[in-house]
């Protein structure tokens, strides 16, 4: 027989209870990189034992500006994310308290009027573009995950989401990769693949499967199991 997944003293299948703290696993990696599904397919391995955290929702509230100034404003630098509210929400989930947290509409550029709330779990999965760039948040994580994708690949996948789940029109997304995008990876993005424990390049659901397989055994490695 099988035996469930294990996280600090935690059998993943909801049967035992002890644990020590949360299990921080950050996922970074450029725009359109697979963040985001590589969470969700983290989260499915563990069969709801996880929590996934996107920095996106941490973006300053711009709503107070002008459709001009919000249209125009460099979304691609990490001074747009409210890092610091992000490391005080996983130090309260590391602390073992419920956090609240805002949500952000990429719509209007704002927040919404209704936040969220996040409980203490047995593995946190934060995933975002600058989850790296903290200092004291970085610190928190336990295991760092850095995805690998060529320029061209996730070009055509950022287009793709843009335009088909977030309402934008072809010719804002090409402006914004050129003014913003591409060169805010080159500086900030790309750098902080320094900080990984594990590089991942996932092109196909072969290799996002494959991933699961190498982050699961890596968390298994970092963690205490109870007999």
């Amino acid at each position: 027989m099988q035996k469930s997944p294990m996280v600090r003293g935690y059998h993943l299948d909801g049967k035992s209870r002890a644990v020590d703290d949360c299990f921080f696993v950050g996922v970074c990696g450029g725009s359109a990189s697979g963040k985001s599904h590589l969470s969700r397919k983290i989260s499915d391995f563990y069969r709801g034992s996880a929590t996934i955290i996107s920095q996106d929702d941490y973006y300053h509230d711009n709503s107070h500006l002008t459709e001009y100034e919000r249209e125009i404003k460099n979304y691609d630098h990490p001074d747009a994310i409210d890092l610091g509210l992000l490391y005080k929400n996983l130090s309260g989930l590391k602390s073992g308290v419920s956090v609240e947290a805002p949500r952000y509409s990429f719509e209007s550029h704002g927040r919404m009027s209704t936040g969220q709330t996040f409980f203490p779990n047995k593995i946190i999965i934060v995933e975002g573009l600058f989850v790296f760039q903290h200092p004291e948040l970085r610190q928190l994580l336990d295991l760092k995950v850095f995805l690998t994708v060529d320029h061209d690949i996730r070009l055509i996948r950022r287009i793709r989401r843009d335009v088909e789940e977030r309402g934008r029109s072809l010719k804002s997304v090409l402006d914004q990769y050129v003014a913003t995008t591409k060169p805010m990876h080159d500086e900030f993005i790309e750098p902080a693949s320094q900080y990984a424990d594990q590089l991942i390049s996932c092109l196909d659901s072969k290799d996002m499967d494959s991933a699961v397989t190498t982050i699961s055994q890596r968390i298994s490695d970092l963690t205490t199991e109870v007999n």
